[in-house]
């Protein structure tokens, strides 16, 4: 998905640009060019650069309580490494 419409800059090429250390949006642009033009796309930049920060997550099942209504849901795990 293009997340940068100025530039013509995809998820994939921020998230390995991201990856790669550009650990701000200034060096994000510096690097691809996103975020440096219009400024619409910063949000989602920095949004990513959040996430990179918590690193991958892992899914798991959640076991509800003795005595309570079992609910579907997901706990969250982060993980060491890249996204």
């Amino acid at each position: 998905m293009i997340i940068c419409v100025c530039h013509g800059v995809c998820d994939k090429e921020l998230t390995a640009v991201i990856a790669s250390g550009a650990d701000s949006v200034e060096k994000v642009e510096r690097q691809c060019g996103a975020g440096g033009d219009c400024g619409t796309c910063r949000p989602d930049i920095e949004r990513l650069i959040e996430l990179k920060s918590f690193g991958p997550v892992a899914l798991g099942r959640a076991t509800p309580a003795s005595g309570t209504t079992a609910v579907s849901c997901f706990l969250a795990r982060a993980e060491s490494g890249d996204l």
